[in-house]
């Protein structure tokens, strides 16, 4: 994942390597940042802070903002690496 805007302690240009994982898998990547499917062929980003049988709710790496639940994702992914160009 490239990330286009800073946002957290994420900076425009960083590579962030992800690992994919089944959501039933999810509680062996709690509190790691995570990518997560949602409907549409839309994504999610942040903080793994609860798993549940209906999703995942994760915490925005942003200061401040709310956290966001998503409802029977597909497939979650754990952010494994980054990579910042010097």
């Amino acid at each position: 994942m490239v990330v286009e805007a800073s946002n957290g302690e994420y900076r425009a240009g960083d590579q962030v390597w992800l690992q994919q994982h089944d959501v039933a898998d999810a509680a062996k990547v709690m509190n790691r940042d995570v990518l997560a499917a949602r409907a549409g062929g839309r994504f999610a980003f942040g903080r793994l802070i609860a798993s549940d049988g209906n999703g995942v709710t994760l915490l925005p790496p942003a200061s401040g903002q709310r956290p966001v639940t998503v409802e029977n994702p597909v497939w979650i992914a754990a952010a494994e690496m980054l990579v910042r160009k010097l």
